[in-house]
């Protein structure tokens, strides 16, 4: 039953505008603008693991590939742990 006097919103997986007196079922992602007051909310998204490889792009500047090689000699090797000797 609602008692705010607002609507019960009907979760989905689009992102949809929510009133100040709207009733939310338990587990949604809520999306709030604070410049210009406006929320949202959808049904919680599954999470996308990529792997550690995966998280740096593969083509990156020259720059950007020395301070990877850099990263990685620190460590002893790719993905290594830093061992202390």
């Amino acid at each position: 039953y609602n008692f705010s006097g607002g609507t019960e919103i009907v979760a989905t997986n689009e992102w949809q505008a929510i009133e100040a007196n709207d009733t939310l079922p338990a587990g949604l992602e809520i999306r709030m603008d604070m410049t210009k007051g406006g929320k949202w909310a959808r049904l919680q998204q599954p999470v996308v693991h990529q792997p550690a490889d995966n998280a740096h792009p593969k083509h990156c500047d020259e720059d950007c590939q020395k301070r990877q090689k850099a990263r990685r000699s620190l460590r002893g090797g790719r993905g290594s742990p830093i061992v202390n000797a």
